[in-house]
């Protein structure tokens, strides 16, 4: 069945992309936006998004930036998205990914060692306000993509930088997270339990993860200002 001209139904044809586009998200069942789909070019382009609510590529070994570019040019509205040991896509991919794609509430970029601080430049203000899980678990990461990814995304509430390349100095940055609940910063070699401590004190973090120890901020400053040592975690008591 090809797409047709709406005709039938008088006005419908007029109603704003913005608008179509949180009346199809109300559809329960795929099998309703695939119907919709039918109707015509103009549903067609603000359904196929939300057909792609959520994409996983836990084994993505073979995707490549061409698919990622697809992704990102063709399903705008893609709410999560999960890139898991992609070796081949590169920061430009992935850039265009996070221009484009505005409605992300959930984003994992996982061990994709080719992505790196140069996919979050220039992104403007607020441009993924939606976000509010983010994952970028890579050595590549470094202390340059930190500052970028804070401004563009200043709701995150989980935020995973486990076993990437991040340092206390990137720390501050992270405290501007308003929203954060969880931090999650084991494996970088460059981060030290006491400006952590530090850390903790000026948010409202709930619990950091270091080193496979969760910690909350109650645990870490409850008691105060006297440095102590509890297990190889380091706070400051009364």
């Amino acid at each position: 069945m090809e797409h047709q001209d709406i005709q039938v139904i008088g006005g419908v044809k007029h109603l704003p992309d913005e608008i179509l586009i949180m009346i199809f998200s109300q559809l329960r069942q795929r099998s309703y936006l695939k119907g919709v789909l039918l109707v015509c070019k103009q549903w067609a382009k603000n359904a196929v998004g939300l057909l792609w609510g959520c994409a996983e590529f836990k084994h993505g070994r073979l995707l490549r930036d061409k698919d990622v570019l697809a992704l990102a040019e063709n399903c705008q509205n893609i709410m999560s998205l999960r890139l898991h040991d992609c070796g081949q896509i590169t920061s430009a991919s992935v850039a265009a990914l996070v221009s484009n794609c505005n409605n992300l509430r959930e984003l994992q970029v996982e061990r994709c060692e080719l992505v790196d601080h140069v996919a979050f430049l220039g992104l403007p203000d607020k441009a993924l306000k939606h976000l509010w899980s983010l994952s970028l678990q890579s050595r590549s990461l470094t202390n340059a993509a930190i500052s970028p990814i804070i401004r563009a995304a200043p709701m995150i509430q989980y935020l995973y930088l486990d076993n990437c390349s991040i340092t206390d100095a990137a720390l501050p940055a992270i405290s501007r997270l308003k929203n954060l609940i969880e931090l999650h910063v084991s494996g970088n070699a460059g981060i030290t339990t006491a400006e952590l401590a530090v850390m903790a004190h000026g948010t409202d973090i709930r619990a950091i993860h270091f080193d496979n120890f969760s910690y909350t901020v109650e645990e870490l400053w409850g008691r105060g200002l006297r440095y102590r040592r509890i297990g190889h975690f380091h706070y400051f008591e009364q």
